[in-house]
């Protein structure tokens, strides 16, 4: 076997598999590869493609199961072998694309779905949704998935708010954080931001050319596999749409908030919460409408109900005596 180009360290949803194939499809150092990658739900992860095995994909261990206990992780454990490494980054603004991704993309040839789908006020929850956030749900609203995976929009939305009140504390940033903070100079880095535009994706592709010397050849084949790539990705159309609505609100701009996801929703609360003192957002089923009912909303919130805020870890860069979150409920 032929000495190893690269490896590359990724997280669930982050397009390591993508990666994989472009870099193993376009170096003249590997044979050439004619099948496309794509699965049916959207992935990069057909069984059809034969590589060269001189790119390496992989997650870090047991990062894909959910009751791992990072805390309990010596930062020796993070340590690369002599390999070249990429490692895919993120950062917070990127966690809602990432929540996303990974509660609409359907199963694959070896991913485990856990999209989820809309009934009327009701999220159906697949078993693996449940493995990974029913103990939590249960703990926080009283309501066992494991007897019935049926789960309240309004519940949903505010256990993924918590997550966006918060998001420095999601454990896949939390971990990465932690590899970067041990392995850092040992790593190129490619933030998953640029696999959404051409000029970026391209531009980092050349730089770990440039670096590790893989002979690869950007063309026009390039250019049309990273469009189809983008036309696969369940969210790409409206990845930025919660920011768009967000800034509508900043503006006094009147617009309709039908069609978001409840993922999206959740941000859109989250923010609320983190720009309006003393503001809770509502725990109805129904989100509001539009960006001028949330200007109503906070507008005229009442006074007697203003009170700190217990989902908040600060208030005005202060520690809040009230946060509630940290004992044990983090998701």
């Amino acid at each position: 076997m032929k000495d190893i180009l690269v490896k590359i360290l990724y997280f669930g949803n982050t397009h390591g598999s993508f990666l994989r194939y472009f870099i193993d499809r376009f170096s003249a150092l590997t044979p050439e590869i004619t099948d496309s990658p794509f699965t049916e739900n959207g992935s990069s992860h057909s069984r059809q493609v034969k590589y060269s095995n001189r790119v390496v994909r992989y997650h870090p261990s047991n990062s894909t199961d959910p009751k791992f206990d990072l805390g309990s992780v010596d930062p020796a454990f993070f340590r690369c072998d002599e390999s070249p490494h990429i490692l895919i980054t993120f950062e917070q603004k990127d966690v809602l694309s990432q929540v996303r991704l990974r509660l609409t993309r359907g199963a694959g040839v070896d991913y485990t779905s856990m999209s989820l789908s809309r009934d009327g006020d009701e999220i159906l929850c697949p078993e693996r949704f449940v493995l990974c956030h029913g103990d939590d749900i249960l703990k926080i609203y009283g309501l066992d998935l494991r007897s019935s995976p049926r789960l309240p929009a309004i519940i949903l939305r505010d256990y993924l708010k918590m997550l966006f009140l918060a998001p420095e504390t999601h454990r896949d940033l939390c971990w990465l954080n932690k590899i970067i903070k041990s392995n850092g100079d040992k790593l190129i880095a490619m933030p998953i931001s640029h696999f959404y535009d051409w000029g970026l994706f391209s531009s980092s592709i050349e730089g770990i050319n440039h670096r590790l010397g893989l002979q690869i050849q950007l063309d026009g084949q390039g250019q049309r596999l990273h469009q189809e790539f983008m036309s696969r990705l369940p969210i790409a159309g409206t990845m930025y749409r919660a920011d768009r609505m967000i800034e509508h609100t900043r503006s006094c701009e009147d617009q309709s908030l039908a069609g978001l996801d409840v993922a999206e929703e959740a941000y859109i609360a989250a923010w609320i919460e983190k720009n309006y003192e003393f503001v809770l957002s509502p725990l109805t089923n129904r989100f509001f409408s539009s960006t001028g009912e949330i200007q109503t909303y906070v507008k005229h919130y009442p006074q007697h109900y203003k009170a700190m805020n217990p989902n908040m870890t600060h208030f005005r860069g202060i520690p809040n005596p009230f946060y509630l979150w940290h004992k044990g409920n983090k998701s």
